[in-house]
């Protein structure tokens, strides 16, 4: 007779089984693991059901009216509702913060991108008991009045928003998010007009207190946005305030103001039309990068895993890559690397590094040197997989003195400067400045 066990036995080893972070894998594998259970008994399905259900994702808010599942709604304790980023200008508030709040009223974390369309109510997230945490993306928001009060929100994502710099303001004080302990903020714009072309750009500065967070991500425009200081009093965070950078290559300055205060985490963004297309704004921007670097505060740098392997850069970036590689070794800068996926919220990797600051360092060309003793000898016509024998940039007073030695051409004695606007729509164009210089002499 085979041997049985007990059938409350058998539902403590299912729910051992079904707990995501001992397999620590992405939801959707997770999910397809689960979802057969459902298939083996009512008490089977009884057990892991609110499981699958604690993770909600829709494209709509349509979606979420035509689902009909009340005794599963209470289940949900994280909702993405990642629709079509449109243009906002000419959408209204469908009000899908009070349709969540109707459906889910256990939510306690909230993933918004083009779901309900482009207006939103922040007043309306304020009956949330359970919201700990909130990411918008490419809303305009209206409705934050002083008395505004999100309790126990945690964690604040803003992307893409506009709103007046008045209630961005007001949206930040401690006594509208008292428990708020991480922010990320980008691309915020000056303005509730969804319709202005070059909107004023928004970050917080001396005049708000956020000393109670422990974690910051900032993304914005232009690097003169930046306070001169991070912490207070002459800067908005507290002195144990961890402090991310994120800069995308595809903008084509990064000009580094040497009086400001440099954070102490540096994350590279590099889009695929940098990745795709030669570039010269690429290696300008690695050289502001060194130059940040060698004042020795930064302690991390974080890159995008499509540069890891060298095989897999185009050549008109690799010197440039294997430049910041090296001079993070000069100065024990950490490199570490995060998916090129995660655009959401705050930065995993980041995260990462401030719960476990010994973590073991990524930078290829230590890792290369551990597992190989003899790569100096290697030949040059390597097949390109070691970074180790890839060539850097030139010493940018080399390259100064090569362009000042460029024939003089008198057609190009106009001088264009590029910078990046935005629409209504949020797609971004070049903008196309002409001034023309005149020698006094």
């Amino acid at each position: 007779m085979p041997a049985t066990l007990p059938l409350e036995l058998v539902l403590d080893i299912v729910r051992a089984y079904i707990q995501r972070d001992f397999f620590d894998e992405d939801w959707w594998p997770y999910h397809a693991r689960l979802a057969p259970l459902c298939l083996v008994c009512k008490d089977f399905q009884d057990v892991v059901q609110p499981v699958l259900w604690s993770h909600l994702r829709l494209t709509s808010s349509s979606q979420l009216k035509q689902l009909h599942a009340p005794a599963l709604f209470k289940h949900v304790e994280e909702f993405l509702g990642l629709g079509p980023v449109d243009p906002i200008g000419q959408q209204k508030d469908e009000r899908p913060a009070q349709l969540i709040r109707w459906t889910m009223p256990s939510v306690g974390s909230v993933v918004l991108r083009g779901f309900g369309r482009g207006r939103l109510s922040m007043e309306a997230w304020a009956p949330f008991a359970a919201l700990r945490s909130l990411a918008l993306d490419n809303y305009v928001l209206s409705d934050m009045p002083p008395t505004l009060h999100l309790p126990n929100l945690e964690t604040l994502s803003l992307v893409r928003v506009r709103a007046w710099r008045e209630n961005f303001r007001n949206l930040l004080l401690e006594q509208c998010t008292p428990s708020l302990r991480q922010l990320v903020l980008a691309d915020l714009m000056d303005t509730e007009d969804a319709n202005e072309v070059l909107p004023a750009y928004y970050l917080p500065s001396y005049d708000v207190d956020l000393r109670r967070l422990k974690a910051v991500q900032l993304e914005p425009q232009y690097g003169d946005m930046l306070p001169d200081s991070f912490v207070h009093p002459d800067g908005p965070f507290g002195e144990e305030t961890a402090i991310l950078l994120v800069w995308s290559a595809g903008r084509e300055t990064f000009e580094w103001d040497e009086t400001k205060e440099p954070p102490e985490y540096l994350q590279l963004k590099i889009p695929s039309s940098v990745l795709e297309a030669e570039s010269r704004y690429f290696a300008k921007m690695i050289y502001r990068i060194s130059d940040m670097i060698a004042v020795d505060f930064l302690s991390a740098v974080f890159l995008p895993k499509t540069v890891r392997t060298r095989c897999l850069v185009k050549p008109w970036i690799e010197a440039a890559i294997k430049t910041l590689l090296n001079i993070c070794i000069e100065f024990d800068v950490s490199v570490h690397y995060y998916s090129d996926w995660e655009t959401i919220g705050m930065s995993k990797v980041f995260l990462r590094c401030l719960d476990d600051p010994d973590m073991e360092d990524e930078r290829p060309l230590i890792s290369e040197n551990r597992g190989s003793s003899r790569i100096a000898d290697m030949p040059k016509s390597d097949d390109g997989t070691l970074w180790t024998i890839a060539e850097g940039l030139p010493d940018e007073e080399d390259s100064d003195e090569e362009e000042d030695s460029e024939e003089y051409d008198e057609d190009s004695d106009g001088r264009w400067t590029d910078r990046e606007a935005y629409y209504n729509d949020w797609a971004s164009y070049d903008e196309r400045e002409y001034r023309y210089s005149w020698d006094s002499d």
